[in-house]
Parts: structure tokens; sequence; C-alpha cells
């Protein structure tokens, strides 16, 4: 999205967890989330609605490539924090990865994985 703040929340109110970030040359440069929002607009309430998207976009870079395994996911969650992840080839968005969907995925075949990363359910349920 390289629209408004708060063009970003309403997209974000129609049930999606994260929205990409694009620059004016359409490369996707990161992705915020519904958190991120709540804590500009605490910040900055009076403002917060007119700016740019890429305002949010943090200097750590927030993606994988799209050959990431899953202990490449899991090691960047360990090393960094746990947050949704763009699926970035180095010029295209191939999707997001949320860490609901990585915390199922280790539910069902390998729970010591998130385990590991010292998180257990509740961090799932925060994602």
């Amino acid at each position: 999205m390289t629209q408004s703040l708060s063009e970003a929340a309403a997209r974000l109110a129609d049930d999606s967890e994260a929205v990409v970030v694009v620059n004016f040359s359409s490369q996707p440069i990161g992705v915020i989330t519904e958190a991120d929002l709540k804590d500009i607009a605490a910040r900055e309430p009076n403002s917060w609605t007119w700016k740019r998207c890429a305002c949010l976009v943090p200097e750590l870079r927030r993606w994988v490539r799209p050959d990431a395994s899953l202990t490449d996911i899991l090691a960047w969650y360990q090393r960094e924090q746990v947050w949704p992840l763009l699926v970035f080839d180095g010029q295209r968005a191939g999707g997001i990865i949320y860490p609901s969907t990585v915390f199922q995925w280790c539910a069902e075949h390998d729970p010591e994985a998130w385990e590991s990363l010292g998180h257990g359910t509740e961090a799932a349920s925060e994602s």
C-alpha cells in the first residue's frame, strides 16, 4: 500500500492481519499490522491518519525469501520477533507468512519447534 494509514486501517478492518507496503515504484518494502497502527495512533492521535504507510515500515527487515524453510522462519522469530513476514524474492511479493499459520503447522507436525522459541500457545493467539 502506498496509501495513507487511514486506508490501511480500513483494509485491516476487513479481516486482514497485515498489509503489504509498496513504495512509489510498486516495489514491496514490508508489512504493517494493526498493532503498528495502534502504536502510531496512540503516539500521534491528531495526525496519524494522513501519514503514508511507508512511515511504519521498520528498519528491521521483515521478509523472507520464497525458498525459506520452517527452520529459517523459526530462526528469524528467535533472532528478531514473532511477526507477519513478507515472502519476497527481491522483486515481487509472494504473500505473507503469519505467525498463527506457523504455530498451527508446528502444533500439528512439530510442537517442540514452536515451544523452543519460548512462546507457546499464548504467543500464537496474539498474532
